[in-house]
């Protein structure tokens, strides 16, 4: 006959596995809720219906709060609310684990600040993206783009630009739809650097015949920023009827949108 502790060790190391299969089986609920809740969030920010993405990524908080303050914080950037932005954005990169999803959470806290011209600040969260990936194309992207804002050195704006699509091309394959919209925005970026350092138009326009297809029915921000891109470079080389017609084009895809209100705004020098 099992002594008393015996009996009483069977019982905590029953109670524990107990506790162990409901934790395994709260987490299998939680990823398999996880998935679709994300997916259905992502298409309504794919289509530029921010209000329903907002509404949809707040049944993400008790399923994944890194995913959650990431996903809100990004939406209201999209949206011109930098400072709750910026508030989830930060506890985003305060609370995340994964190298790759700190480097994301850096690159969109970074791109809050550029929205608001705090190019120092920007140029910090980027150098923090690129120390947990230095080969992300869209960080190096930024900071083409930050050197671009700032109008202080072409030649680095363009070293950046370049370096960005060389490391975009050669990276490892994600899916089809992220290598387009990744390298297309990165082709776009890269445009506008050779219009600003060499007003070079037939370099431009070859740069941008392969960047625009790319876009076609992908999520409509990433389109909304090759065409708003693509309005500055043409802006830079002289030719204001494209630039106008590129800000135009950015402004229909993502009304919404960050890009389509700062096309927008450039379209105000035309009236």
């Amino acid at each position: 006959m099992p002594s008393i502790w015996r009996l009483i060790g069977m019982f905590f190391r029953v109670l524990i596995l107990g506790q162990r299969h409901r934790s395994s089986m709260a987490k299998l609920r939680s990823n398999s809720a996880y998935g679709p809740a994300q997916e259905k969030m992502l298409e309504a920010y794919r289509q530029g219906d921010y209000q329903t993405a907002l509404r949809l990524v707040e049944g993400l908080k008790e399923l994944n709060k890194a995913s959650y303050t990431f996903f809100r914080g990004a939406i209201l950037l999209d949206l011109g609310q930098f400072e709750e932005a910026e508030k989830l954005l930060r506890q985003n990169v305060l609370t995340e684990s994964k190298d790759h999803q700190l480097a994301i959470g850096y690159s969109s806290l970074g791109q809050l600040m550029l929205e608001q011209g705090r190019f120092d600040d920007a140029m910090e969260c980027f150098t923090a993206s690129l120390r947990y990936m230095p080969d992300r194309g869209a960080t190096l992207r930024d900071v083409a783009e930050t050197w671009l804002r700032r109008k202080s050195d072409p030649a680095e704006a363009l070293k950046w630009a370049q370096l960005a699509v060389v490391k975009e091309r050669s990276a490892p394959l994600i899916s089809e739809e992220v290598r387009a919209l990744n390298l297309s925005e990165n082709l776009a970026t890269l445009a506008w650097a050779v219009a600003v350092s060499s007003r070079d138009e037939h370099a431009v326009e070859e740069i941008l015949s392969e960047a625009i297809p790319m876009i076609e029915n992908r999520a409509v921000s990433s389109a909304s920023q090759v065409f708003y891109h693509s309005g500055r470079a043409y802006a830079e080389l002289g030719d204001f009827p494209k630039s106008r017609e590129r800000y135009e084009e950015a402004s229909r895809r993502d009304p919404q949108g960050r890009w389509g209100r700062a096309a927008r705004a450039a379209l105000e020098q035309f009236r």
